[in-house]
């Protein structure tokens, strides 16, 4: 199981952070065309990517899901010594689960709505887990509370708060042009419309804009970013001691 988990999830990830990559660089790339464009945005681009992988990976987990429950039962129709009820595959559910929560954590930062959409889909996903374990599968044969296991589970879940938390920063602290409404009627740009509730045009960053922080100067602003360097460090070993 141990091998498994490792395997999966980094084969799963490098995928994903590869995805992002490169939505993140054509986002922020002002040379980027807009010719042929069918968005008025690029958010409006980078949301719809997000959500296409969103899709697509529940399309692929879904059937891949049914095509194995058909395949075994069919086995046993023609075996009746074979048992269908195969061994329940933690390590690949624990991964999947993992990638596509970073999916719809980073899909919140650009797209509020899908904090509800998580709610629903990770709810009806741990309903069917549960009939699926009991119903369909049977138990793990080897030991899933190994503290090894363990271990690299909650490991893998910083690595994956920490691409989370990547993304969200490139979102938040980096400067980018907000008059780039591009009209799909006309193929120029409306510089009476903004990409975005940001009123700056390639000044502020989104923290800046909205004054998260005071101002970088004033004791207040030096106290609060000295807090919250201060948690990270902490957290940073305490999270990797968890993890060992």
């Amino acid at each position: 199981m141990y091998a498994n988990l490792w395997k999966n999830y980094y084969t799963t990830i490098v995928n994903v952070v590869f995805f992002l990559g490169f939505a993140i660089d054509r986002y922020f790339d002002p040379t980027s065309p807009y010719e042929g464009f069918d968005y008025n945005c690029k958010e409006d681009r980078l949301v719809d990517d997000i959500i296409k992988l969103f899709v697509s990976e529940i399309v692929l987990r879904f059937a891949y899901y049914v095509y194995w429950n058909i395949h075994l039962k069919i086995k046993h129709f023609y075996d009746p010594s074979f048992n269908w009820r195969t061994e329940f595959m933690l390590e690949d559910e624990f991964v999947w689960i993992n990638v596509i929560n970073l999916e719809l954590w980073i899909s919140m930062i650009v797209y509020p709505v899908m904090a509800w959409v998580c709610v629903v889909f990770i709810w009806l996903q741990a309903r069917y887990l549960i009939y699926r374990l009991t119903k369909q599968k049977v138990q793990p044969l080897k030991a899933s509370n190994d503290m090894s296991v363990g271990s690299l589970m909650l490991m893998y879940n910083t690595w994956t708060f920490i691409v989370v938390f990547a993304f969200f920063s490139s979102i938040l602290f980096i400067k980018t042009p907000r008059f780039v409404f591009w009209s799909l009627e006309t193929n120029t740009f409306d510089a009476s419309m903004h990409c975005g509730p940001w009123l700056s045009n390639n000044m502020l960053s989104p923290t800046e804009e909205v004054q998260f922080f005071p101002d970088h100067a004033t004791l207040l602003s030096r106290i609060l970013l000295s807090v919250v360097a201060q948690l990270f460090l902490l957290l940073i070993p305490y999270m990797v001691g968890k993890s060992s």
